[in-house]
């Protein structure tokens, strides 16, 4: 709008329009955009749209009372303007309790704050729900939250209805009212309407996704075909969506003649959520009439302009073609300080590294050092029941229903102690489980630990196996290098051999193909730290006077327990090869020395192939972070 000023298309602000999709999110960018540059805005609301932070409020207060708290609620929460905190310890509260599942901060809370927290639990009977919630009300007698609890008719007795409570405390924002129209103004005009006066020069916002024109949702009573049955039966005329449809384009093609002179369609290549659009239909419809067969070859990609010529105030890079360019030929970072040493205690001395973290380096050093550096994702997103969340609850409740230094259960035995296992392992590690939407989940985990606890007592019934200890927490050097970490299971063979066990709830498959080419690492460093410990326990006397660990993995989908060849004669045991990590620790030595004379290889894109063809390894670290991603080099052609 400003160069069409400078450039003299208009004379005045008066014959510029803007026509933007019904959506409170472009009212209010615009109104601080123009206002910004001090440009008029004609067809704003006098009255602009406001949140219901009491409804906002209230259904978040509904959704912690009725189950134990999930992680996105507890956040909303915390960032709720009218909680008794400021914003910034809101914010705070909000990014601990989404990266660690606690708030440090919020457990330090005390008066009206910790009187809120303290009331946040499940709610079993509608009195207590009440209680709850006005308990919250009189914590904050700066909201007129009351009224709103009264209005939701909570029953005396009985159980609260959930369903119905909700849809009672549905937030109401107060959409914008009133006009104030500036003779001299940019015109503003909206979707659902016809622009109020014709403009000069029009500038079309957010041709992509749903606008221009917006797809119409289907009959909720009757179906395309039933409608027009209607039509030819009766005559009368319901709009099906085909009509609705071309009405909408209709409305689009009356709105664009609103421009004497021209028009300037914006099109968003994403949405506020990072998300990629495709053109809108307006805009597909308006490319084929100009005869381009593709919306984007039309398009002119302003991120490829001269940013100076923007008239605002800007901190952009240099435009650059080609980000990887600037990258080294080679594929080395030469950082120029120890990155081992990037994690150090409190007197200066280095943390020990995990063996997860040691996996990441073998498999991509660039993420290794964002994880070192605390470099992670943050969205915030619900919880779910991932692959990481199904492990952590079948490992919970083979610990639980094999306690170290006990005898073996039986069958009717493990089958008693399953229930209240796993009903622990949902209490500690994924309480939102709780919930009567997730019983179908519920009961599928309650069969599937049944069958991985039974599967794993008959096989330390048929090898004579104790259970030394469950998560035991191990420390140690592997050729200098400090690790420390936690092995799920330590057992003791009849012959005197020590089984070091990592519990894995897949198949073993891909962890035998790992094995048999000598690329795996977890418990090769398990046993690293029993044979080379930073400091002696029973455990490590038990090795030093000669007794001999043996790793394996048991793969809980398919029952199946893989060992290196120290197991040779274990009854029930798979020998996956001679020396399941030989290749695992040479290149991780070889990459521990380059990250300590602080270079880091980048990845190239024959890493995938190679990592998962020819070393069975699955590149998570690479697959799984964008940011990794965005650095992996082209691989060079074979020069022979």
């Amino acid at each position: 709008a400003q160069h069409m000023l400078q450039d003299g298309k208009v004379s005045s602000p008066a014959e510029i329009g803007i026509l933007a999709p019904d959506d409170a999110s472009y009212t209010h960018a615009l109104a601080e955009a123009f206002d910004r540059v001090g440009l008029p805005l004609s067809g704003q609301s006098e009255i602009p749209g406001t949140r219901d932070l009491i409804g906002e409020l209230l259904l978040v207060l509904l959704t912690l009372l009725e189950v134990p708290a999930s992680r996105t609620a507890l956040a909303s929460l915390y960032c709720n303007p009218l909680m008794p905190w400021p914003r910034e310890t809101g914010r705070l509260m909000a990014r601990e309790v989404m990266a660690r599942g606690f708030s440090h901060t919020a457990k330090a809370l005390d008066g009206a704050g910790r009187i809120i927290l303290d009331g946040l639990r499940p709610s079993e009977t509608c009195q207590q729900l009440t209680a709850r919630l006005l308990s919250v009300a009189e914590a904050l007698p700066d909201a007129p939250l009351m009224p709103r609890i009264a209005s939701l008719g909570i029953a005396a007795d009985g159980a609260p209805d959930w369903s119905a409570l909700r849809h009672q405390a549905e937030p109401r924002p107060q959409p914008a009212t009133g006009r104030s129209r500036f003779v001299e103004g940019v015109s503003l005009f909206t979707e659902s309407a016809l622009p109020w006066r014709p403009v000069r020069q029009l500038i079309t916002l957010g041709l992509a996704g749903r606008s221009w024109p917006r797809m119409p949702a289907a009959n909720p009573v009757f179906t395309e075909s039933e409608i027009r049955l209607i039509h030819d039966q009766t005559g009368l005329i319901l709009p099906g969506r085909r009509e609705r449809l071309a009405r909408g384009l209709e409305l689009f093609r009356r709105q664009l003649c609103a421009a004497t002179e021209g028009t300037t369609l914006l099109v968003p290549a994403r949405d506020l959520r990072g998300t990629r659009q495709s053109p809108s239909t307006g805009l597909a419809l308006i490319s084929h009439m100009l005869g381009a067969s593709d919306p984007e070859d039309l398009l002119l990609d302003v991120r490829g302009r001269d940013q100076k010529v923007i008239p605002v105030a800007y901190d952009a890079p240099p435009p650059q073609a080609d980000p990887k360019s600037r990258l080294p030929a080679g594929g080395l970072l030469h950082l120029g300080s120890n990155l081992l040493r990037l994690r150090e205690d409190a007197g200066r001395h280095p943390v020990s590294h995990s063996p997860s973290r040691l996996e990441t380096l073998l498999v991509s050093p660039l993420a290794w050092l964002l994880d070192e550096l605390d470099a992670k994702d943050r969205t915030w997103v619900p919880e779910t029941l991932d692959v990481m969340t199904l492990g952590t609850l079948m490992h919970h409740v083979i610990e639980v229903v094999f306690p170290e230094n006990e005898p073996v259960p039986n069958a009717a035995a493990i089958e008693t102690r399953i229930p209240a296992a796993l009903s622990d392992a949902v209490r500690r590690y994924a309480a939102w489980m709780n919930g009567p939407k997730w019983a179908t989940e519920h009961a599928s985990l309650s069969r599937e630990a049944q069958t991985i606890a039974l599967s794993w007592g008959r096989f330390l019934r048929y090898t004579g196996a104790a259970v030394l200890h469950n998560e035991v927490d191990l420390e140690g050097d592997c050729d200098g290098l400090l690790i420390a970490g936690r092995a799920d299971c330590l057992l003791g063979m009849p012959d005197g051999r020590i089984l070091v066990v990592d519990h894995k709830r897949s198949k073993s498959f891909s962890r035998r193909d790992r094995m048999s080419k000598g690329w795996d690492l977890q418990v090769a460093l398990y046993r690293a730290m029993l044979e080379h410990p930073s400091s002696e326990t029973s455990l490590t006397r038990l090795i030093r006077d000669g007794a001999q660990t043996v790793t394996a993995y048991h793969t809980m989908l398919d029952a199946t327990v893989l060992v290196d060849a120290s197991g040779e004669g274990l009854a029930g045991a798979e020998i996956a090869a001679t020396d399941i990590s030989v290749n695992a620790i040479e290149q991780l030595m070889h990459t521990v020395a380059e990250v300590g004379d602080g270079t880091v290889r980048l990845n190239s894109t024959n890493d995938l192939k190679i990592l998962e063809k020819d070393r069975g390894i699955t590149p998570y670290a690479l697959k799984d972070n964008g940011f990794v991603a965005a650095f992996i080099l082209p691989a060079k052609e074979d020069s022979e």
